[in-house]
Parts: C-alpha cells; sequence; structure tokens
C-alpha cells in the first residue's frame, strides 16, 4: 500500500497540475444542492470563527430526529466543536487509530435513519 504523509510534502509537489486535476474529477459525483432550510442552518456558521460563538449558534438550534439530514449535521457539528472545546486536536499523544475512531465515528451516524448498517472490523488492545 502506497501512504503519503502530508504532513512531509505538498501534494503540489508531488503530483503534476494534470494529475491532480485527474485525481479531483475522477469519478466524482454529481452531488445534488443541499436542501434550502439545511443550507440556511449552515449559513448561520459562515465567518463564525470563535469557538464560544459557534457553540452558542449550535446551542440554539437543535432539531428532531424525523428530521434527520438535520438533526445529523447538527449534532456533528456539536461532536466535532465538543473536540475543539477540549483541545483533542492537539495530536503529540494521539496515535492515527485514536484520531480515526474520534473524528470519524459521527460520520457513520449519518446512516441511522438509513437502511445502510455501518460496520467496522473488531478491534482488540488494552485502554492505556
Amino acid at each position: 500500500m502506497l501512504k503519503y504523509n502530508v504532513t512531509e510534502c505538498s501534494y503540489e509537489q508531488r503530483f503534476t497540475p494534470d494529475k491532480l486535476n485527474e485525481l479531483k474529477t475522477y469519478h466524482k459525483p454529481n452531488l445534488q444542492p443541499l436542501p434550502q432550510d439545511l443550507q440556511e442552518y449552515l449559513n448561520k456558521f459562515h465567518g463564525v470563527h470563535d469557538l464560544e460563538d459557534l457553540l452558542a449558534i449550535h446551542r440554539k438550534y437543535r432539531f428532531h430526529p424525523s428530521e434527520a439530514d438535520k438533526h445529523w449535521v447538527s449534532n456533528a457539528i456539536g461532536e466535532v466543536l465538543d473536540l475543539y472545546y477540549y483541545n483533542y486536536y492537539d495530536i503529540k499523544n494521539k496515535t492515527e487509530a485514536d484520531l480515526v475512531q474520534r473524528l470519524w465515528g459521527f460520520i457513520k451516524k449519518c446512516f441511522n435513519e438509513s437502511d445502510f448498517y455501518v460496520r467496522r472490523p473488531a478491534i482488540s488492545g488494552l485502554a492505556i
């Protein structure tokens, strides 16, 4: 398996502009625009950079689980804001597995209301 450590060099130094464009567009899905109400909700965060202000916006807008898209987006934003609040992104003492577990865990929740079931292999080990 070929891995690139994005902290060692930029992709612009590894790939030609044509190859970068190919990587960006190869089998690129044709995404539909977001529903208007969901876009309006997301726009409330646009241009806001202060964590306390972001938290205040998040607390103001909560959605019922029957509004699945908005409910998931709001919860995902809340989980990401929690990680910032508790300084989880200070990655000095975290493994890649730690980051994958915490940062991608909420992604699978977007399938809660669908017919898809997200599974992952069992991981064994000791908690430290």
